[in-house]
Parts: C-alpha cells; sequence; structure tokens
C-alpha cells in the first residue's frame, strides 16, 4: 500500500493551525511502517493565482506584503499536480519523501 498527502508548500514555515496539521499529519506518515508514502508540497494553483489577478484588475485591492519576495509563488496547474502525484507513487525514488513541485 502507498499514501500520497497533498500538503502545501506554505508548511515549510507554519504560520496558520491547518499548516501545523499538516505538518502534524506528515510526522504521522514518517512514524509509521504499514504504509509506503509519498508526501507533496505544490506551490499556489494557476486557478488561484488567476483569480486574484481578476479581481485586481476589477479594481479591488490587493494585500502585498514587504516587497514582495515572501510571497513570491511559481503556481501550478491542478491537471500538473496530478500527474506528479501519481508518478510519486509510483516511482519508488520518490517514496518516504517531501516533494516540492511548482509549475513551469
Amino acid at each position: 500500500r502507498h499514501f500520497v498527502l497533498l500538503s502545501a508548500f506554505c508548511c515549510r514555515r507554519p504560520l496558520l493551525k491547518l499548516q501545523k496539521a499538516k505538518l502534524k499529519f506528515e510526522d504521522r506518515l514518517h512514524e509509521q511502517n504499514d504504509m509506503t508514502y509519498s508526501i507533496v508540497r505544490p506551490t499556489a494553483f494557476f486557478k488561484s493565482v488567476s483569480g486574484q489577478y481578476e479581481s485586481i484588475m476589477d479594481g479591488n485591492s490587493y494585500v502585498l506584503f514587504g516587497d514582495g519576495a515572501v510571497t513570491y509563488c511559481n503556481p501550478i496547474a491542478e491537471t500538473d499536480l496530478a500527474t506528479y502525484m501519481c508518478d510519486s507513487a509510483i516511482d519508488e525514488k520518490q517514496w518516504g519523501r517531501i516533494l516540492n513541485v511548482g509549475g513551469p
């Protein structure tokens, strides 16, 4: 059996309860020996980023922290992420690892 966990890139430096809960789940996967696993941490989705862009273009405000370097991301398409997750389940070199993944 193999388990693929969809986590989040932002869990590297958790601030929110959801991020901390994801890390706790990751830790539990590391501790168990009943199945192999891959932990996939994607960046933001193109869909989310494009929604923010459309909102800005409609005249709505957007909060930018600092100079933008902290919030920089490399968005990924949902289909690309799905393919990556499936591949991580069959590629034994990806098992037992945290896999950070972004878009093109």
